[in-house]
């Protein structure tokens, strides 16, 4: 892209244009920040930082759906590239406060939300960005997120994901490591809804509870909770410095990755889409069933592994690669998962006609 619009602050970063190509010089810090919609050309990032201090939000304000993030919505033909974005939030308001000692953004009243550190939803092309641990007094923290709709005596219907909450369109190269923790909903650790592609994307280092105890409203993915388009190439890790026999704990606050009260997948739910040369590695623990790749697949799963340590290893409610709860014909799903495998320390029988223990 030929003279792209230099952006050194945070108000020319407000004043990116429709159609026009941008580009950081700089790091920028964002204080009380209005959340944009990424209509504009392209941002290249530069190798830069994005970092957000404080938002300046009026949820009275909000009707029906409300999508946060750096960007509420990236629009189909605009391009991100080479980006990091931080959140480090300061104490500064009802939205942001401290509850159980974490930093708890308070997105109330909402009938529903797509939650996403970049982006709420993805329509465009979004390459090679990274969203680092959230922290709090320079502190790497989990990030907890706190969602209600008390006014109109609903539930509040939540798309969280650590990356983007909904994603459309292509996310290729990029990587979170952000630690959340909500009271419910649709939780990924990188994209909550996926119906575009993510390609060589990971999520490190994972750390994700889930407190909601409805199946209908809560349910846990490592990557993605609900796939309906490609994923290829990317994993869902823990920590690598936490090891047992080869699968990867949590450092922080417990050994699991994955906490959750409803079912689990290690790194998808619910895939009707897609999913090749993909893997999980990382500890579950989950108060309903789980599966250490995938809960409920009707899609195509090509030559991934999953290496997950369970809470309750040899339960029938916890299967290595795949859930039994769901019910599925042996012989179709066999044509569906091909050239998978899971590592299988504890000796566990439970997927071994459909696949491979190592």
């Amino acid at each position: 892209i030929n003279n792209p619009v230099p952006v050194y602050t945070q108000e020319d970063f407000v004043n990116m244009k429709q159609d026009s190509n941008y580009i950081l010089l700089n790091d920028i810090v964002l204080t009380n920040y209005k959340i944009q919609t990424a209509n504009f050309a392209s941002l290249d990032g530069n190798g830069y930082k994005i970092t957000i201090k404080s938002f300046d939000i009026d949820l009275a304000t909000v009707q029906g759906e409300f999508n946060f993030g750096l960007f509420n919505e990236i629009k189909e033909n605009t391009v991100i590239k080479n980006l990091t974005v931080n959140y480090n939030l300061d104490i500064t308001n009802s939205f942001v406060s401290l509850v159980s000692g974490y930093t708890t953004l308070n997105l109330i009243n909402i009938e529903s939300l797509n939650f996403g550190t970049l982006a709420g939803i993805n329509n465009g092309l979004i390459y090679n960005c990274f969203v680092n641990e959230f922290k709090y007094n320079n502190l790497v923290d989990i990030l907890n997120i706190y969602t209600s709709n008390i006014l109109n005596n609903t539930q509040t219907n939540s798309y969280i994901g650590g990356f983007v909450g909904v994603n459309n369109g292509i996310i290729s190269n990029s990587r979170s490591e952000l630690k959340l923790r909500t009271n419910k909903g649709f939780v990924g650790g990188f994209v909550s809804q996926n119906s575009g592609i993510i390609t060589s994307s990971y999520y490190k280092n994972a750390l994700l509870i889930n407190l909601g105890e409805d199946e209908t409203t809560s349910r846990t993915a490592g990557f993605v909770n609900e796939n309906l388009g490609e994923i290829k190439f990317s994993f869902v890790e823990g920590d690598q410095t936490c090891i047992d026999n080869g699968r990867y704990l949590s450092s922080h606050l417990s050994d699991y990755c994955l906490t959750a009260s409803t079912s689990v997948g290690g790194f998808i739910y619910s895939n009707d889409g897609n999913i090749e040369d993909c893997y999980s590695n990382l500890s579950i623990t989950s108060q309903s069933y789980s599966g250490g790749f995938v809960y409920s697949n009707k899609g195509k799963i090509n030559r991934c592994y999953s290496a997950n340590k369970n809470s309750n290893e040899n339960s029938e409610a916890h299967a290595p690669f795949i859930a039994i709860k769901e019910t599925f014909k042996l012989e179709d799903m066999k044509k569906l998962i091909t050239n998978c495998f899971y590592l299988n320390i504890d000796k566990s029988s439970i997927n071994n006609k459909l696949v491979k223990g190592l």
